[in-house]
């Protein structure tokens, strides 16, 4: 499966990474309203460049009340371990609310290595 046909799909359908979530993996998020993809530049005053597949931003009353990260993963990549919790931190500073990481991975060793 192509990264970009899932990437897109997230894309496309922000609502999809809060529905996943709670549907499917039974993660609790906070009451939202809406949901929107945002930039997904997660980029920090470092020599560092950070950015993430998808960056959707869950809203209540046009206000931030959590952002989800969604990153599409085809192949273990020990990198990720590190580079993950600084796509949520930046999200989470840049967005000033909480935020989350979904890791979609078609691939069951994958998957399982993500989990």
């Amino acid at each position: 499966m192509d990264h970009e046909i899932l990437v897109d799909l997230f894309k496309n359908r922000p609502s999809l990474a809060a529905e996943l979530l709670v549907e499917v993996l039974g993660v609790p998020l906070p009451p939202h309203s809406g949901a929107r993809s945002t930039s997904n530049d997660l980029t920090q005053i470092q020599p560092a460049e950070y950015r993430a597949d998808v960056v959707v931003l869950l809203l209540g009353d046009d206000l931030p009340v959590s952002v989800l990260i969604v990153e599409v993963q085809l192949a273990i990549d020990p990198r990720k371990r590190f580079t993950w919790p600084e796509y949520t931190m930046g999200a989470r500073a840049i967005h000033r609310c909480p935020a989350g990481l979904l890791v979609v991975a078609p691939d069951p060793d994958v998957a399982a290595w993500c989990a």
